[in-house]
């Protein structure tokens, strides 16, 4: 937590033929997300957090319309 925009990801996904591949996820808080989609002309932006039934990092689903 506490870190945005572009994040390297690793782990056995990666094992195999392109394992020298760097992939890299996008994060950033709920608003932010919203934001971008609103500033790039998406409509109908939504978001929320899904809470872990554990209590650890829920889920982010952001929806939005072209």
């Amino acid at each position: 937590m506490g870190q945005y925009g572009a994040q390297k990801m690793g782990g056995k996904w990666l094992d195999a033929p392109m394992a020298g591949l760097t992939v890299y996820r996008w994060q950033h808080a709920l608003g932010q997300w919203t934001g971008l989609l609103k500033r790039h002309d998406f409509t109908d932006v939504h978001g929320d957090v899904i809470p872990a039934p554990d209590g650890s990092l829920g889920t982010l689903l952001v929806t939005a319309r072209v």
